[in-house]
């Protein structure tokens, strides 16, 4: 926890298990109903795609680069700490090649364990539907 990389990618996955805790207590509710899970997951993988290239708005992301942005002179302090490094965008290579592959790691197990409810070109059939339902179709 010395590098601003680390700090920085720390607050990005809080913003990134935030939006996979959403979706997941949405899905775990009992009114929940096909159409209103096909779009919490549309709107998952939309968020998580959009995390690549910008922070989630009012995140820790966001945070967290605001207030070093905010500190004077070179050295960068968190929680007390002073950091090694100035990785604070996610333009950075190693921050980016780091998010990227989170988010893609996220988008795929999602597209592979609800596949069908996730793709917009895919035409439904009810039978396809319940097909998230067994996990070892």
């Amino acid at each position: 926890m010395e590098t601003t990389l680390f700090c920085v990618f720390s607050h990005f996955l809080c913003d990134l298990f935030e939006e996979l805790a959403t979706l997941s207590l949405t899905l775990q509710r009992n009114d929940l109903i096909l159409p209103q899970a096909t779009t919490i997951l549309k709107t998952t993988v939309t968020s998580l795609e959009a995390l690549k290239t910008k922070p989630k708005p009012g995140g820790l992301l966001e945070k967290i680069q605001t207030a070093f942005a905010q500190q004077q002179g070179d050295e960068m302090r968190f929680q007390g700490m002073t950091l090694k490094g100035d990785v604070i965008s996610l333009t950075h290579p190693q921050l980016k090649r780091h998010v990227e592959a989170a988010v893609n790691i996220s988008v795929d197990v999602i597209k592979a364990r609800f596949g069908g409810l996730v793709k917009d070109d895919a035409i439904h059939t009810t039978l396809d539907c319940f097909r998230i339902l067994n996990p070892d179709t």
